[in-house]
């Protein structure tokens, strides 16, 4: 759209100016009526510096100014609030939430890949019960998290997705092992190691167990994946990131994983604004979230268009975006 400023700047001050001077008022306490002051007679070069008909001169789409409110944040486009799920993209960003479209946010392929990523990771963290309690808990927690953040938007992927039918018990199997991994029990490595094992089996191209009172609208926050593992993830991909972009050649080196690890930022700071997350009934917590969404979709464009400047740009916008909201907001 292209925006047109009313020329010049000087005539709206001397309007401003003369809409004060509307009313004259009298002393008050005299009781005497107030007297509209005299019509203001307007020279050839006030009357010049307006449109006739702005209507008939401006151009593009209407803004929309009653979208604003809660959560908005600015440079956003109407209709392109987190609370609308599966509402239509607009401009360079992708308006998605849990239920929503999830694949203006993500492709089928690198939601799969990233599933697949963790087969080693879990394997790993459960090879040994002592290794675990010593300190492989904790990487087990963050594993199992991500695990049921991804089978979460597998569930309710708005397109042709792996595993779909196995989403639900996948989600909740895998989530509820994160939630259990915070702490290093005899119980907690059981799990563990369990979950691992379904992992290996859905990849083989098996079935899991679905567990008993799976729910597909529990709220993600307790059912799916607590925030701070979520955080974890996001801070790998920055330490990714910056190397990988911090000069063309690099940048070329790597685009598909850049490409990769920016679709997973975006469906990260998509998850953590809905329903039940600490901080989401704040809107400048949310601000900094849509910001590093749209920033993470530009990253993603700016890796498959091969733009090197661009990326390396907007991974210093993701940064900002993160650092901003760490200084208010930390579990």
């Amino acid at each position: 759209m292209r925006n047109f400023l009313l020329r010049p700047l000087t005539a709206v001050a001397i309007v401003a100016v003369i809409m004060a001077q509307q009313w004259v008022s009298a002393d008050d306490s005299t009781g005497a009526p107030r007297k509209r002051a005299m019509p203001p007679k307007w020279d050839k070069r006030v009357v010049d510096s307006f449109f006739s008909d702005a209507k008939s001169t401006l151009e593009g789409t209407r803004p929309d100014f009653g979208t604003g409110g809660k959560g908005s944040v600015a440079g956003s486009t109407p209709g392109n609030n987190p609370a609308s799920p599966g509402s239509a993209p607009s401009g360079d960003t992708a308006d998605a939430s849990p239920g929503g479209a999830w694949s203006k946010l993500i492709t089928a392929d690198a939601l799969q890949d990233e599933i697949k990523s963790y087969l080693p990771a879990v394997q790993s963290d459960v090879k040994n019960p002592s290794e675990f309690k010593g300190n492989l808990f904790k990487h087990a927690r963050d594993d199992f998290s991500m695990l049921g953040l991804a089978f979460g938007v597998v569930l309710e992927y708005d397109g042709d997705v792996r595993w779909k039918a196995q989403a639900l018990a996948a989600r909740d199997l895998f989530g509820r092992a994160g939630v259990n991994c915070k702490v290093a029990t005899d119980q907690s490595f059981n799990d563990a190691k369990t979950q691992a094992e379904n992992l290996a089996a859905l990849i083989r191209g098996d079935t899991i167990p679905a567990p008993a009172g799976a729910d597909p609208k529990a709220p993600w926050a307790k059912m799916v994946a607590n925030r701070p593992p979520l955080m974890h993830r996001l801070d790998a991909a920055n330490n990714l990131l910056g190397p990988w972009t911090a000069n063309p050649n690099d940048f070329a080196k790597n685009l598909e994983q850049i490409d990769h690890e920016a679709q997973i930022m975006a469906v990260i700071a998509e998850a953590i604004q809905s329903d039940g997350y600490e901080f989401t009934d704040d809107s400048s917590y949310k601000g900094f979230a849509r910001e590093m969404e749209k920033q993470a979709l530009a990253l993603s464009a700016a890796a498959k268009s091969k733009n090197a400047d661009q990326a390396r740009l907007t991974v210093g916008a993701i940064n900002k975006a993160c650092s901003n909201c760490h200084g208010g907001f930390r579990s």
